[in-house]
């Protein structure tokens, strides 16, 4: 199922099959987020849909923070965003790609990094009308998250980059006229690797592999013809099998430093997201108490120039 907010919903699909959804909150009367599991190399795209089919609307769509696409969205059923265009018939598609650490000073005191790195965030923002430019349309470019210090790591292991272009259907872009100044329905997907939201019990663990059931007389059988098999009491024990076990030192493996650095990444990245579910529980905690009742202000439409895409 997807996020929904009314009669608008939005999901992300991954080889063809929309991702599942874990701890889904309603955050506010117009935010609504959930956790989604990633996985690296995989290419996705984002979805939505008006079960009316008669807003007219503006669609942004923000990986990590960046503004990637802004569609333009006219009184039909669904939409979609895969990428980006780099040429007016080529598109980059949204691809889950590790988040590259580095120990170098040098990227230390980084502030370009976002607290949203991390999250997809898709907004609605009600327009009157759009104009048609009758021009092909194309994003500028969208900076790549490069390496960042480890002190620095804010969330997880993945970030979104973009993908080899691939052929598109040219789009011509749109011109929003009468635009809200603040969108009218806002959906998060938080995304990490699914085994790091297991580990965090945000996502149930996966179904245990089916047991053996081979007898254990089976295991044991004998597998020489003259009966004497690693189980039989009257097998000799000779001087090569101790000398063997006692002397033989393996070779260090540069395969298992790199997968000690992966679990201790694994590790930290579990007890960050641990400290921040409790940061958000106290916070939410405090909100409660503190809840008043306000006056919703009266957004005035605003025109604007700003030209999306076509994504419907």
């Amino acid at each position: 199922m997807p996020l929904q907010l009314g009669r608008y919903s939005v999901h992300i699909r991954c080889d063809d099959k929309e991702l599942e959804m874990f701890d889904v909150k309603l955050e506010n009367e117009k935010t609504i987020s959930c956790w989604i599991p990633s996985e690296e190399g995989k290419a996705f795209s984002v979805h939505w849909k008006d079960e009316s089919s008669a807003a007219i609307m503006m669609v942004w769509c923000y990986m990590d923070g960046r503004k990637v696409a802004a569609g333009a969205h006219k009184t039909t059923r669904t939409g979609k965003c895969s990428g980006v265009y780099k040429t007016a018939e080529q598109i980059a598609p949204f691809v889950f790609a590790p988040l590259v650490l580095t120990d170098d000073e040098a990227f230390a005191n980084n502030n370009i990094i976002s607290a949203e790195l991390g999250t997809i965030r898709v907004e609605m923002i009600r327009v009157q009308n759009f104009t048609s430019t009758q021009t092909p349309f194309y994003t500028r470019d969208v900076h790549e998250i490069g390496p960042i210090h480890e002190r620095n790591k804010k969330a997880g292991v993945h970030t979104v980059a973009l993908g080899p272009p691939k052929k598109a259907v040219v789009s011509y872009g749109h011109v929003p006229v009468g635009a809200d100044d603040e969108p009218f329905a806002i959906f998060k997907f938080c995304y990490r690797p699914l085994a790091l939201l297991q580990a965090n019990g945000i996502a149930p663990p996966s179904a245990p592999p089916a047991k053996n059931k081979k007898r254990a007389a089976d295991v044991n059988a004998d597998p020489d013809a003259n009966g004497v098999g690693p189980s039989d009491p009257k097998r000799p024990r000779t001087d090569t099998d101790t000398n063997t076990s006692a002397h033989v030192k393996p070779e260090p493996d540069d395969d298992d430093e790199d997968d000690g650095v992966d679990d201790m990444q694994f590790l930290e990245e579990q007890l960050a997201m641990m400290q921040r579910r409790v940061e958000q529980a106290r916070a939410e905690r405090q909100a409660k108490k503190n809840i008043k009742r306000e006056v919703s202000p009266i957004h005035v439409p605003l025109a604007s120039s700003q030209e999306v895409i076509d994504l419907t």
